[in-house]
């Protein structure tokens, strides 16, 4: 039997399931992760561990009739050029056929399923925002604020309040914000809940709709299939969008060399003597409320 690990935050593993139904076509596999949680149910998961199991290496790791599998989507020559998926270089790297229509997957509990149902019925029909992200729900320092590192993702405070007014206001919709406390994204007369991540995918299934930055909701969007808008700074819909969603992006995406876009680590991206590049005119995230109101309309619209 074949051991996967799967390495990175929410989002990929989530990304990770679309392959699952071809690694298992001759038998059910074995995942290895930081999020085990995101493989249960599937009917192609014999065992979903979490990497600090501590039976996990004597009783599946070192027995001789299990292969250990791993590869860094990442670091794919193609994906890195902005030409194909993570979702495509990740069958590249486990040498399987890819197909536009492998998509991820999710088995949500009934619990949450229920409880999803139950929210919607109190409160009214909803949105659910998130434009922070890239902080492990595992990891959690409340006692500290946290700023992203890196790539430039989050979606400006001052202009997210201005979208979240627009829909409470506009179209007399609740709004779910999706955030943990310590970022920084608080706005007023917002529904804020304490919750398992995986819940807020079933709350997306009861959502009238998402709006995003590139984080785990624009996934969880991609598994159920749900209408939504992500907005598009430093990293590319290319690579980690959907098509069925609208992708918004600003006029100076992709024409700076040493950026993150479409998608270098910036780990590796260095000027030339040692120096890490720095953006000194961080405007891709700039989007106006006013262009998200328009495909808002457009989405209730269908």
């Amino acid at each position: 039997m074949k051991i996967y690990i799967v390495e990175g935050g929410i989002g990929k593993h989530v990304i990770f399931t679309s392959l699952i139904p071809k690694l298992a076509e001759k038998e059910k596999i074995i995942v290895l992760s930081s999020y085990p949680d995101i493989y249960e149910g599937n009917p192609y998961v014999f065992r979903s561990l979490g990497r600090g199991n501590a039976f996990a290496w004597d009783d599946f790791i070192i027995k001789d009739e299990h292969e250990i599998c791993f590869c860094e989507p990442y670091f794919n020559s193609d994906f890195i050029k902005n030409k194909i998926s993570l979702r495509e270089a990740w069958c590249k790297g486990h040498n399987i056929d890819f197909e536009e229509t492998m998509l991820p997957q999710l088995y949500l509990s009934s619990y949450y399923r229920e409880n999803a149902f139950n929210f919607k019925r109190q409160n009214g029909p909803f949105v659910v925002v998130q434009f922070s992200g890239g902080q492990s729900p595992l990891s959690v320092n409340l006692s500290q604020s946290y700023s992203p590192a890196g790539q430039l993702k989050n979606y400006p405070v001052n202009l997210a309040q201005e979208v979240v007014t627009l829909l409470q206001q506009k179209y007399s919709l609740k709004v779910l914000n999706y955030t943990i406390q310590n970022e920084g994204y608080n706005f007023d007369n917002t529904l804020t809940l304490n919750a398992p991540y995986l819940y807020y995918a079933a709350l997306l299934e009861q959502a009238e709709f998402f709006i995003t930055i590139d984080s785990s909701l624009i996934h969880y969007g991609g598994a159920l299939k749900k209408k939504g808008i992500t907005l598009w700074g430093s990293t590319s819909p290319v690579g980690l969008g959907y098509d069925f969603h609208v992708n918004l992006t600003n006029e100076c995406q992709y024409k700076t060399p040493h950026c993150n876009k479409p998608y270098v680590r910036d780990l590796c991206d260095y000027i030339g003597n040692g120096e890490r590049w720095k953006c000194n005119n961080p405007t891709c995230m700039l989007i106006s409320p006013a262009a998200i109101d328009e495909q808002i309309e457009k989405l209730l619209r269908r």
